[in-house]
C-alpha cells in the first residue's frame, strides 16, 4: 500500500459532531465521555460484566504479564520519544545503599549521623522526604529484551518497517489518535470514542494500523485469536469511526501482528469485508444491549434458564477422524 502521512494534507472537514485530538495521554482519553470498543466486547458477555468492569464502581483492574509486554511496545514503537520515561529495565536499577553507603553519603553531605543509628534512620537523613520512587512501569531483563526485539523487527520488515519509522515527518502525530463523536450525531444513539494506534493517509482513502503481539502470527492461530478476543468488533467499530469521522468511505484496516518469542516474526492481515461486517453486526448488538440497560438501569447477566451444553465443532471434527493404528 502507498502512504504518505496524512498530516501533510489539506484541512481535513471532519464529519458532524465528530472530534479528533492529537497527543491526548492515554489517561485523558480513558476519562473523556464517550463508549468505547473495549466496553462494545464486555457488554457482549453480558452487561452485569460491562458494569462491573465499567461502571461507577468498577474496580481496578491489574494487566497480565502480555499486556505490560504489548503496552511497552506500543510505547516503544508509537511514542519512542517517551519510552524511557514510562518503562525501565528493572535489572539495570542500581540496588539500595547499604548502611556504609549510606554513612558516607550523609558524610559527604555534612549531615550529623546520631550514634547507633540503624539503617531506616540513615535513609531517614539523607531522604527527609523521602526515599525516591521511581513511578515508571518495571520490565525484567527478559520482557525488556523482547520489547526491543520486536521493536527492531517491525522496524526493519520491507513493510511495516515504513509505517513505523520514527524519522518520518510528524511520525508521532500520526500515532494514537483519539477520534469522538457525540450523542446527537452517533448511530448508536450515545457518544462513543475509539483510539487507533495509526493512521495513514492513502491515494484512495485511509489505513488503520494496529499492533498486536502475540505467541504465533501465523494465518490460522491469529485467525483464531482474532476471533476469540473480538478483532472483529475493533475493526469494524474503528474503521466505521474514521469513516464516519473523515467523510470518507475508503477505509482499511490492518492488522499488524507480531511474535513474542523470537525472531518476532511480523504478520500482517487487512480485515475482509466478511470480518468487518461480521464486526459491525457484533457492534450493533452490543451499542443496542448497552443502550437498552442504561435507560432501563437493567444490568442483566448470564441466562438465567438451563441450557444444552454440546460440543465444539472443533472437538467433533477430531471425533470423526479414523484411527491412526
Amino acid at each position: 500500500l502507498e502512504t504518505s502521512t496524512f498530516l501533510a494534507m489539506p484541512q481535513l472537514l471532519l464529519g458532524e459532531g465528530c472530534e479528533v485530538r492529537y497527543h491526548q495521554p492515554d489517561r485523558d482519553y480513558r476519562r473523556a465521555k464517550g463508549h468505547s470498543q473495549s466496553e462494545l466486547k464486555e457488554v457482549l458477555r453480558s452487561p452485569a460484566h460491562w458494569l462491573a468492569r465499567y461502571g461507577p464502581n468498577a474496580e481496578p483492574t491489574f494487566p497480565s504479564a502480555a499486556m505490560i509486554i504489548g503496552t511497552a511496545l506500543h510505547a516503544k514503537v508509537l511514542e519512542p520519544e517517551a519510552f524511557d520515561g514510562m518503562f525501565f529495565d528493572r535489572s539495570e536499577k542500581p540496588k539500595e545503599l547499604t548502611v556504609p553507603e549510606l554513612k558516607a553519603a550523609l558524610e559527604e553531605e555534612q549531615i550529623e549521623i546520631p550514634k547507633g543509628a540503624k539503617k531506616a534512620d540513615l535513609e531517614s537523613l539523607l531522604y527527609p522526604d523521602g526515599k525516591p520512587v521511581d513511578k515508571r512501569t518495571s520490565l525484567s531483563k527478559e520482557d525488556f529484551a523482547i520489547v526491543n526485539g520486536m521493536t527492531e523487527a517491525l522496524r526493519t520488515h520491507d513493510v511495516t518497517g515504513r509505517w513505523f519509522d520514527p524519522g518520518r515527518n510528524n511520525y508521532r502525530k500520526a500515532n494514537e489518535i483519539s477520534f469522538y463523536v457525540d450523542e446527537a450525531n452517533s448511530p448508536y444513539g450515545m457518544p462513543i470514542k475509539g483510539r487507533v494506534d495509526r493512521l495513514e493517509k492513502t491515494k484512495d482513502g485511509w489505513l488503520i494500523l494496529d499492533l498486536k503481539t502475540t505467541d504465533d502470527a501465523s494465518p490460522d492461530a491469529f485467525m483464531k485469536k482474532a476471533f476469540n478476543l473480538g478483532y472483529h468488533l475493533q475493526a469494524a467499530f474503528y474503521t466505521d469511526l474514521v469513516a464516519r469521522t473523515f467523510r470518507d468511505a475508503n477505509v482499511k484496516f490492518v492488522f499488524c501482528a507480531i511474535e513474542r518469542r523470537r525472531p518476532h516474526g511480523v504478520a500482517l492481515y487487512e480485515a475482509s469485508p466478511e470480518f468487518l461486517n461480521f464486526g459491525m453486526e457484533k457492534v450493533q448488538e452490543a451499542a443496542s444491549s448497552l443502550r437498552y440497560a442504561l435507560e432501563t438501569q437493567h444490568f442483566g447477566g448470564y441466562s438465567q434458564q438451563i441450557q444444552s451444553l454440546g460440543l465444539p465443532a472443533w472437538a467433533k471434527s477430531k471425533q470423526n477422524e479414523p484411527d491412526l493404528f
